[in-house]
Parts: C-alpha cells; structure tokens; sequence
C-alpha cells in the first residue's frame, strides 16, 4: 500500500513538473473495461469464456512537436485494474457428472510506459497509433471454485435428477510474484478534449511465485474513454 501511494505521488508531481516547464504536454483521465482470457488451461480442462474487468487512472501526454501537430510522442499512465481468467473441467462417471468452474481475478497497480504517432485529422480530431510496456504490481489476487454435482434421473429406482453446488473462495495473493510485465498495442481517436481508446495487452512474464499451467500469462482487450483535462 505504502508503494502504491508513492508511485501515485510521484506520478502527479512528475505531471505538475512537465505542466509548469512545456508547452507540448497534455494530461487526462480514462476509464474503460477489459475482456480479458486465460493463458494456459490444467489438462482436462478449456477456457470458460471472457472475464470483464475494469480500468481507470491518470495519463500524461509528451509530444516531440507542438501539442497541436503530427508527430512522435511518449505516454507513461497511472492505473488501476482488474482482469482474469475462467476455466472448466468436466467427469463423467457411472455415477453422474461432475462439472468444475475455477474465476482468478486480479486487481492491480499499473503504469505502461507507451511511444506513439498521432495524425491530425483536422483541427480538433486526431489518429493515435502506440505500443510499449505494461509494468504492473497485483494488489490483490482471489480465486472462486464452484463444483457441480449432477446425476440423471433413473427410471428404473424412481430416482430423479439431482444437482448440487459447492463454492470455495481462495485469497491468492501470496502465491503471486506481486510484480509483473505485460506489452501493450494500441489505437485511439481524439475528438476534441474526448478520447476513445481500444487495446490489446499480454502479460509477458509468468505472474506466479511458483509457475503453474494456469493463468501464467492472461491476456485481454481493452476500450476506454478519456478526457483531456489540459
């Protein structure tokens, strides 16, 4: 907690150095949702859909020319997310089947670090094209097992179908590394003071302290909307 107040300080007093000393910086607010996948699956098991995070935090643009043309620029943010993976695994036995659901969620500090070219499209609209790295922290990790037990109904006992659900919730958060990289490819659009932003990010390095076959390295979709506050 100490280290996230810290980096939250020191990326504001960075912003109020470059707002007071250039005349081609920008700074602004996003907030936006994640679709985010596992990377890896336990044998006898397949990924189980999307898993819908959220994100927002604070960014700070550093144009190469005059904020207001064409050119290079580098973008370091300051972020706050969540994102995860789902799986499932099936058994089927004489007996009936089993059906296994496992939800890993992460909530996370992150600051990408992100170089990119922008188009001016008119005087108040222009085209962002960038990539870079993602270094991330994970704050807090928490892992839901539900475990379905079902049986078909027998005619010949009289016995009807039965279902039955177990929920297990598990704090993860010490088998994680805490630190983490991911890369980062993007586009956004400006229109006027409002950004619209879509992403695709990847973590790069395994996220466990011990690796497992298990969500070493999610993956997700992004979109965002931000807005410009100078």
């Amino acid at each position: 907690m100490k280290k996230n107040l810290f980096y939250c300080i020191f990326f504001c007093a960075f912003i109020y150095n470059v707002k007071i000393n250039a005349q081609n910086v920008q700074f602004g607010v996003r907030l936006g949702t994640n679709a985010s996948w596992i990377g890896k699956t336990p044998d006898k098991a397949s990924a189980d859909g999307l898993n819908i995070g959220f994100t927002g935090g604070a960014w700070v643009r550093l144009a190469f020319r005059d904020a207001d043309e064409s050119g290079f620029y580098i973008q370091p943010e300051l972020l706050f997310s969540t994102f995860g993976s789902k799986y499932v695994s099936n058994l089927s036995s004489a007996f009936g089947k089993t059906e296994n659901k496992t939800l890993t969620t992460f909530r996370n500090f992150e600051v990408p670090v992100l170089a990119g070219y922008r188009m001016m499209l008119g005087e108040t609209s222009e085209l962002r094209l960038y990539a870079g790295p993602v270094f991330a922290r994970v704050n807090n990790a928490k892992q839901v097992e539900t475990t379905t037990i079902s049986t078909d109904a027998n005619a010949a006992t009289n016995t009807p179908a039965t279902s039955v659900s177990k929920e297990i919730t598990n704090d993860i958060t010490d088998k994680m590394k805490g630190s983490y990289t991911a890369g980062l490819l993007g586009v956004g659009f400006n229109i006027k003071k409002f950004t619209i932003d879509v992403r695709f990010q990847k973590v790069l390095t395994n996220m466990y302290q011990n690796s497992t076959n298990t969500d070493d390295r999610p993956a997700m979709f992004q979109i965002g909307v931000g807005y410009r506050i100078f």
